[in-house]
């Protein structure tokens, strides 16, 4: 029981050092706001706004106030967790993005799972049987995949998977005008829509985890401690599993946790391709629409989003290695 509270203890301690980070994200976003051409009040109005509406706006958000008394009760907003209202949408900013949040997490987790399943075994392969030809052709493989740009692989799959073959859909989430029978039926629809992006977003990521992944094993398996565990004779998986695979992980969750980060706040090209209605695909809305109070709320949404999973990922590493847990 002491044990689970020192994690709980130690995590929260992590959570509270993100303060001033999460101050200063706030800080640039209002500073964007002031940056932004024209007045803030038309930008919040509409520019078909009449001036008495406008006034209106700069009364209510206190845009007529002094500039420090702004930056406190636009600070205020944010800890109340008020970011403002859509322009496009005609609703709280916050809801609009929670709306679209769960298709990014959905797309994120699905297409870094199928990236670290991949690159973790590729990786292992590659390192375990580095003399022999299967080493060099899945390097090989990893480095096309890297050198791929995200477009271009997700055209090729769409062209070959959805529209010559017709075997997965081209974009969107469900199939338009199908009434679904039941619950399962619209998750085997959305799973099926959900295929060829996580599987764009999985082949990018996967040559980043095998390369990394390989250089660590080898690493570790050269090591002295991992010697000796193989001269007592243990079988191969013992010693991938639990005498190499513990240490080699440890680059591979840095990577996979800065661009999981990067992940929830949007892949804007992945989402545009595939129609995918997520955060990434409503920043380009955002942009083309100059809802300039959603796409401020975008970044400052994000920004915290990265900070707040990097500490969890800070978090993890202690659980994965002890010895970085006792300089916490």
């Amino acid at each position: 029981m002491r044990g689970l509270t020192s994690v709980f203890y130690r995590l929260l301690i992590r959570l509270i050092l993100l303060i001033p980070v999460v101050l200063a994200v706030v800080t640039i976003g209002f500073i964007l706001i002031k940056l932004f051409p024209g007045d803030p009040a038309v930008l919040l109005a509409g520019e078909a706004a009449s001036p008495q509406y406008i006034e209106r706006v700069r009364e209510v958000y206190g845009l007529d106030r002094p500039i420090w008394e702004q930056y406190l009760r636009y600070l205020e907003k944010v800890i109340m967790f008020d970011l403002g209202y859509s322009l496009s949408y005609k609703r709280p900013v916050l809801d609009v993005i929670l709306t679209r949040l769960p298709y990014t997490i959905i797309l994120a987790v699905s297409g870094l799972s199928i990236g670290l399943i991949l690159g973790l075994l590729l990786g292992i392969v590659s390192a375990w049987y580095r003399k022999k030809l299967i080493s060099p052709i899945i390097s090989s493989v990893a480095f096309i995949f890297y050198s791929t740009p995200v477009y271009v692989l997700g055209q090729f799959l769409i062209y070959y998977f959805a529209v010559t073959y017709r075997v997965f859909p081209v974009g969107g989430v469900v199939t338009i005008g199908v009434e679904h029978s039941n619950f399962y039926a619209y998750i085997l629809d959305v799973l099926w829509h959900l295929t060829l992006p996580s599987i764009t977003l999985g082949l990018v990521f996967m040559a980043s985890y095998a390369k990394l992944t390989r250089s660590s094993f080898l690493e570790v398996i050269s090591s002295s401690y991992f010697l000796a565990a193989r001269s007592m004779g243990l079988r191969t998986s013992t010693l991938i599993l639990k005498h190499a695979l513990r240490n080699a992980i440890i680059p591979v969750v840095t990577l996979a946790g800065v661009q999981l980060g990067m992940l929830i706040g949007g892949v804007i090209i992945t989402e545009s391709m595939f129609s995918w209605p997520g955060i990434g695909q409503l920043t380009m809305e955002a942009v083309s629409t100059r809802d300039y109070p959603l796409l401020l709320g975008i970044f400052i949404f994000t920004s915290i989003a990265v900070v707040v999973i990097n500490a969890v990922v800070d978090f993890i590493y202690g659980v994965i290695d002890p010895r970085i847990k006792d300089r916490w």
